[in-house]
Formats: C-alpha cells, sequence, structure tokens
C-alpha cells in the first residue's frame, strides 16, 4: 500500500476535506492524463479500500473526486464498494449519492480529532 497517499487520505478525514484524483495522482508522481499512471492509482486506492475494510472502517477513497467535473468519485468506487459488500444499491446516481454521502459522514465521523 502506497503509504504517501494513505496518509495523505487519514490527514484529509481528520480534516474534512477531499482531493482530485489529479492532485492525488501528483502526490504519488503520477499523471491523471497517462492511462498507465491511472491504473497504477486505481490500483493503489483499490488497496487502500481493501486495507480499510479489512479495519471494519468506511471506504477512505471517497475522499477523492473528480475536480470540477461533478466533485464525486468515479465508477470505479462504486464498482469495488461493491466488490467489498459495502454498497448493494443501484446504478441510479441518487442512490450512488446517497451511498457515497454516507460514506463520507462515516469518514468524518471515524478520522475527525
Amino acid at each position: 500500500m502506497n503509504k504517501l497517499l494513505y496518509n495523505e487520505l487519514t490527514q484529509l478525514a481528520n480534516e474534512q476535506e477531499f482531493i482530485a484524483y489529479g492532485d492525488a495522482a501528483s502526490l504519488v508522481g503520477l499523471s491523471i492524463s497517462k492511462k498507465k499512471d491511472r491504473r497504477k492509482l486505481y490500483d493503489m486506492l483499490d488497496e487502500i479500500s481493501l486495507y480499510e475494510h479489512k479495519a471494519n472502517r468506511p471506504m477512505l477513497t471517497a475522499l477523492i473526486v473528480h475536480k470540477g467535473i461533478d466533485n464525486k468519485p468515479g465508477k470505479g468506487f462504486y464498482t469495488k464498494a461493491e466488490e467489498l459488500g459495502y454498497y448493494s444499491g443501484s446504478k441510479k446516481s441518487l442512490d450512488q449519492l446517497d451511498f457515497w454521502v454516507s460514506q463520507i459522514k462515516q469518514i468524518f465521523a471515524e478520522w475527525s480529532s
């Protein structure tokens, strides 16, 4: 697991903040504009999600969003949530929004000092 990215996410959770995918990629020396780098970033996010799942915590990766587009996580977030058993809702955007907001609330409650 990438400790730099994980530590950044825990700090953001503590501060109740978000980060854009591009900024998260830059943090670990990747470029979101390169397909290969995006894949590496997504793999890192999957590892963090699995780590948090094993610790019985919400999906910390919910804090990573599309900057300026819709300011929400990408499709991969919901796919991973389904794989890990966090989400069994529909593909409807309102259901996904409800799930994401619930994860954010749980993250802030878990990590805020």
